[in-house]
């Protein structure tokens, strides 16, 4: 029989596997700064939804993006995370050639994505 703890936990992790399907790594300034986002489908329109903050001074065909491919995620110390293999980046197309649609007052951007990607 599980704990309570127990139960929460694997609630916890079940919850983290699922978001992580669609967390993305935004690399911006030639990597030298990241954020990250949340991949979205709304109809048929897919987007990357981010804090505004964060590309405030970015153009989009600048942007280097990384996804998790699959597999279980893996609990690392800082120490760890320096040596591990970083996720691979991609460029990607946009509908709008450098189109943002932003929202100052709440911190909000999104992405939208060209219908081929």
């Amino acid at each position: 029989m599980f704990t309570d703890f127990q139960f929460n936990e694997a609630h916890f992790h079940a919850l983290e596997e699922g978001m992580a399907r669609h967390t993305v790594m935004i690399s911006m300034s030639r990597g030298q700064e990241v954020g990250t986002g949340t991949l979205l489908s709304y109809g048929s329109t897919n987007l990357i939804l981010t804090a505004n903050h964060i590309l405030r001074e970015q153009r989009l065909s600048e942007l280097r993006f990384g996804f998790n491919h699959g597999g279980n995620l893996h609990a690392s110390t800082t120490s760890e995370t320096a040596t591990r293999k970083p996720l691979p980046y991609y460029t990607l197309k946009f509908r709008e050639r450098d189109e943002i649609f932003r929202d100052e007052k709440n911190d909000i951007a999104a992405l939208i994505l060209h219908p081929t990607e």
